[in-house]
C-alpha cells in the first residue's frame, strides 16, 4: 500500500503509469469532486451517450458500475428513465457510496469491486505485464537522419 498525503484526486489513481487505485482514500481526501463528476452534463461524450441510450428507453431500471457519487447515473435517469426508475449505483469506494447516498437519496448505492470479484485477476494482470515487457524487448527502432 502506498502512503499518499494529497488533496488532489489524481494522486490516488495513477502514479508513474501504474494503477494505484486508492479510490476510498481519494474520495475521503480530495478537495474537489473527482473527475468533475458534478460538471459533466454538457460534456460531448456524456451528451452523445444520453442521445444513444434515449433511443432504447425509457428505462425502469438503470445500473451504473463505477458510479462514484452518482452524478452520471442521475443524468442518465433524468433523460432516459421512466418517471420513477429503480437506480442502482456500484462503486469500489465505500466513501463514494456514503457520500453519493446523501447527494442522491433516490439511488441505491452498494460497494462493489469489479476487479476483486474476478478470481483470475492477479494472474491475468501478471500475464499482461509479461506480454508488455516481451513486446517492448522485440521493438525495433528506425532512425532517419536527413
Amino acid at each position: 500500500m502506498v502512503k499518499i498525503n494529497s488533496d488532489d484526486y489524481h494522486d490516488y489513481v495513477i502514479k508513474n503509469g501504474k494503477l494505484i487505485g486508492e479510490f476510498d482514500k481519494m474520495y475521503l481526501k480530495s478537495k474537489n469532486i473527482p473527475w468533475h463528476q458534478d460538471k459533466q452534463e454538457n460534456w460531448l461524450d456524456v451528451r452523445l451517450t444520453i442521445e444513444l441510450i434515449k433511443e432504447y428507453g425509457p428505462f425502469d431500471l438503470i445500473s451504473d458500475f463505477g458510479s462514484g457519487y452518482g452524478y452520471f447515473l442521475s443524468l442518465i435517469a433524468q433523460y432516459c428513465g421512466t418517471e420513477n426508475p429503480v437506480l442502482n449505483a456500484y462503486d469500489v469506494s465505500k466513501t463514494a457510496c456514503k457520500k453519493g447516498s446523501l447527494l442522491f437519496p433516490n439511488i441505491t448505492f452498494q460497494q462493489f469491486n469489479l476487479m476483486a470479484e474476478h478470481p483470475d485477476y492477479e494472474r491475468e494482470e501478471k500475464r499482461r505485464e509479461e506480454k508488455r515487457r516481451e513486446e517492448k524487448r522485440k521493438r525495433k527502432v528506425i532512425i532517419y537522419l536527413c
